[in-house]
């Protein structure tokens, strides 16, 4: 953990943040941010995100400490479990040298149940790291157990900062249902971090994130070599599915509909 004069300050910003929060003056949150942070405050997102996580976890009762760390590009990030009436959540914020505000996130207590449908016995799942320094971002891929070839789909988030679950409520993350239903019936999946959670404050719009992944769903022996390309998904997102290994850059896109 950083303990210098940077991380006490992003330190005392972060807790500034939590107390407009619940005096919910979001208007002084997005006055304490960047250009972009008070472009992306636009239109009542702050206060929408804190009234979902209220309407989630109930009233907040205490705020725990904050811990702080120095990201690589000279940012802190901050973090602060908040306790509230019905489960906990946790304030992130990145602040940048001066005090500038340049990232917020609520993040709930995990409340997830694995579906009717999803049999754990049938897959593994893996924990990765998808691309390269300094935008590399965590991933998960879930694997059905045997030797394969396997269909794969990539799962891609929606807008803004999404986990690689696409959590929407700490009891539904709905690529996480995706996943481990498909793997369950033998379609392996590779869902991730979007840059924009992972570094917000190093976001560049590229595509190295889809092109990391190509390569590293391509990676494994058991995986995309000339297996079927047909699946049958539930959401309202772009799933990416590859086809023939003779042709490594085809692919279709495919709207993932139904498990």
């Amino acid at each position: 953990m950083a303990s210098d004069d940077a991380a006490r300050a992003a330190v005392v910003v972060a807790r500034r943040v939590i107390d407009l929060l619940r005096a919910e003056d979001f208007a002084a949150v997005a006055a304490a941010g960047a250009p972009d942070f008070r472009r992306a405050a636009e239109g009542g997102a702050i206060a929408s995100g804190w009234a979902t996580i209220i309407a989630a976890c109930g009233t907040v009762q205490s705020v725990g400490p904050t811990l702080a760390d120095r990201l690589d590009s000279g940012a802190m990030h901050t973090a602060t479990r908040l306790k509230a009436e019905h489960g906990d959540f946790t304030v992130l914020v990145v602040v940048a040298p001066g005090g500038i505000l340049l990232g917020l996130r609520l993040v709930p207590e995990d409340r997830w149940v694995a579906p009717d449908y999803v049999d754990t016995e049938r897959f593994s799942e893996l924990q990765l790291a998808l691309g390269a320094a300094p935008l590399a971002v965590p991933a998960a891929l879930a694997l059905p157990n045997g030797p394969g070839p396997f269909p794969a789909v990539v799962l891609l988030g929606g807008s803004g900062p999404m986990d690689r679950d696409e959590t929407i409520t700490p009891d539904n993350k709905v690529f996480k249902d995706i996943a481990w239903g498909l793997a369950s019936r033998g379609v392996a999946s590779l869902r991730f971090d979007k840059v924009t959670r992972i570094h917000p404050d190093r976001f560049l719009k590229d595509s190295r994130s889809t092109t990391s992944t190509r390569r590293r769903l391509r990676t494994p022996s058991h995986c995309c070599r000339g297996a079927p390309t047909s699946t049958r998904t539930a959401s309202s997102c772009w799933a990416t599915v590859w086809e023939a290994p003779s042709h490594p850059e085809s692919r279709r896109r495919t709207r993932v509909c139904g498990v």
